[in-house]
């Protein structure tokens, strides 16, 4: 090293020994390090933290409303559970399901 440039040799030298004075085992140097880059990550995160943008609020989406008119596939709107109890009362939605099962549930089993 000390051929090409004598003053980087030696101005490496005085840092190391600088080091040194402070951290006299190797343990010590690579602590601090870690140490360093520790610190490093925790200023980034913190910085980060800091300039965060504030989250939207979640905008509720508009209820799924169902329609009895039959404008289904089978002709008329299924059953579940949360509407079972208003489509149950009604005695069309019987009979429609009593001529789909009937007929077409065969196609409705394989998803046709």
């Amino acid at each position: 090293l000390g051929g090409a440039c004598p003053d980087f040799a030696a101005e490496a030298m005085g840092f190391d020994e600088t080091v040194r004075k402070y951290l006299k085992k190797d343990e010590h140097i690579v602590l601090a390090v870690l140490g360093m880059y520790a610190g490093i990550y925790g200023l980034v995160r913190l910085k980060m933290t800091m300039t965060k943008k504030p989250v939207p609020e979640p905008v509720a989406a508009p209820a799924a409303t169902t329609s009895v008119s039959g404008d289904n596939k089978w002709g008329f709107e299924f059953p579940t559970l949360e509407n079972f109890d208003a489509w149950s009362e009604n005695a069309e939605n019987w009979k429609k399901w009593e001529a789909f099962m009937d007929g077409p549930v065969e196609k409705w089993l394989e998803g046709k």
